[in-house]
C-alpha cells in the first residue's frame, strides 16, 4: 500500500495540471496564474527607479473603484522616496490610472522625515474624509520612526 501511495504522489508530481492524473481528481478547472504590470515605474521621474509597497482600497466615493497608494524612488537619489496614488475599476483591477497630482506625499523639507519615507498602511475614516497615511521615516538610512500624515479624500 505505502509503495502505490508512493506511485501516485510521484505521477501527481510529475504530471502538467491538464494531465489525466489531475483530470481524474480535481473538481474545479485548474487555472494558470498570470501577473500583469499595473503600474510601470518608467512612468514618471519620481517613481523611475523601483515601484513597491502597494496598499490597496475600496473607493469610498465610488463603490465601482479602488485607490491605490504606492511608493516610488527616483533614480536621481535611491535614498529618498514618494508615496503616488492610482485607481482602478473593479471590473477591470488590471488597468490602473495614475494620480495627474502625483506624488501625493513626499518627505519633509526638514524634521525626523526628511531624509526618506516609506509607506506602511492606509486607512480611510469616513466622519474625516480622509486618508490615514501611516508611514516610516527617517533623516539617515534606516527608517527609525513611525509617522502619520492625513489626505484629504477629494474626488478620488
Amino acid at each position: 500500500m505505502k509503495s502505490a501511495l508512493l506511485v501516485l504522489v510521484a505521477a501527481l508530481l510529475s504530471s502538467a495540471p491538464d494531465s489525466p492524473v489531475f483530470a481524474a481528481n480535481a473538481t474545479v478547472q485548474l487555472r494558470p496564474i498570470r501577473g500583469e504590470v499595473i503600474i510601470n515605474r518608467t512612468n514618471s521621474a519620481w517613481e523611475s527607479q523601483q515601484v513597491q509597497e502597494p496598499c490597496i482600497l475600496p473607493n469610498p466615493k465610488d463603490p465601482a473603484r479602488l485607490v491605490m497608494f504606492y511608493s516610488g524612488v527616483p533614480a536621481t537619489n535611491r535614498n529618498t522616496c514618494f508615496i503616488g496614488k492610482a485607481w482602478a475599476l473593479k471590473s477591470d483591477p488590471f488597468t490602473w490610472h495614475q494620480d495627474e497630482h502625483n506624488p501625493v506625499f513626499s518627505p519633509a523639507k526638514q524634521g525626523w522625515d526628511s531624509g526618506s519615507i516609506r509607506l506602511d498602511a492606509v486607512l480611510y475614516l469616513a466622519e474625516e474624509d480622509a486618508y490615514y497615511i501611516y508611514y516610516s521615516g527617517t533623516t539617515g538610512s534606516i527608517q527609525d520612526r513611525i509617522g502619520l500624515a492625513i489626505c484629504p479624500a477629494g474626488a478620488d
